[in-house]
């Protein structure tokens, strides 16, 4: 079933595994305007405690999930 959550910890670990951890992933080919900004990391410690996982926290974002995974994450601007 696909519901949209809060992020929490599970769920930033498989968005670092999925998205942050290749050096070139597909997804940001689409991801305009940010076609730049892309940064992996080789720990889930490190991608805690970046400005991306600030955001994902942040009350403007929620995890895109199907059965209890994470999948991605929508937004939204104030």
């Amino acid at each position: 079933m696909l519901n949209l959550k809060d992020f929490n910890s599970q769920y930033l670990n498989d968005i670092w595994k999925d998205g942050f951890t290749a050096e070139n992933p597909e997804w940001t080919k689409w991801n305009a305007p940010y076609f730049n900004d892309y940064t992996a990391y080789r720990s889930f410690s490190s991608f805690k405690q970046s400005s991306i996982a600030e955001y994902l926290l942040s009350h403007s974002c929620k995890a895109i999930t199907i059965n209890g995974q994470a999948i991605g994450m929508v937004s939204k601007r104030l």
